[in-house]
């Protein structure tokens, strides 16, 4: 029996956060977990950095690594934060695992929001080889409003999968979607790490279990 698993993350570049409650219902709060995170990141740097610069750090890990966001209705499993230097903005990248549901090509069309109506522009789809399969993959930019109803340009690059068994059972299968999305100059200067990211995902066997 195999299952699929990110094999050999770069972990120079991604930080994995804890899953939804319901996923994992064991571990360290979001607050020790941030906590935990922050003495991490910061090990070994020198100089040293000042009380304020751990707190902020703390602060963007807490935020971006919350079980809670998105709301894990949006069916999110895997959550890893992009933080190729301590003081950067953690960026997460998620990743959600589905029941095939319909053709194919449009369902992979539809994970990566390739003919969503609110993107400012026909969304840059492309199909990409993995070692799980061929992807959907797709840059696509949106404005967004804050809480103020100021506007501002966000960009999503989405990955999307139908991950057939490679043992042949079709109920083993997946939808596989994973999307990260930030200001458009930090999705593209990230582009490379979540391409690899995406390559990592294999199917692997699953200890203690044998096909058939």
């Amino acid at each position: 029996m195999k299952d699929l698993e990110l094999v050999d993350v770069d972990t120079d570049v991604w930080l994995r956060a804890p899953s939804p409650w319901h996923l994992q219902p064991d571990g360290p709060t979001d607050e020790e977990w941030a906590a935990l995170l922050t003495d991490a990141v910061w090990t070994g740097v020198e100089p040293a950095p000042e009380a304020a610069d751990r707190e902020r750090t703390r602060r963007l890990l807490l935020a971006a690594g919350s079980r809670e966001t998105p709301d894990p209705a949006s069916g999110w499993a895997w959550k890893y934060l992009h933080l190729p230097a301590p003081d950067d903005e953690p960026v997460p990248a998620l990743i959600a695992f589905l029941p095939p549901d319909g053709p194919r090509d449009e369902v992979l069309r539809s994970l990566v929001r390739a003919n969503d109506p609110t993107c400012v522009e026909p969304p840059m789809v492309e199909e990409v080889e993995t070692p799980i399969g061929q992807a959907l993959r797709a840059l696509a930019y949106h404005v967004t409003a804050d809480a103020n109803g100021d506007e501002s340009l966000l960009a999503t690059l989405s990955y999307a999968w139908r991950a057939e068994d490679p043992d042949g059972d079709p109920s083993a299968s997946l939808d596989v979607r994973l999307w990260t999305g930030y200001t458009p100059d930090r999705v593209i200067a990230m582009a490379d790490d979540v391409e690899r990211l995406a390559r990592s995902l294999r199917w692997v066997d699953v200890p203690g279990e044998t096909a058939g």
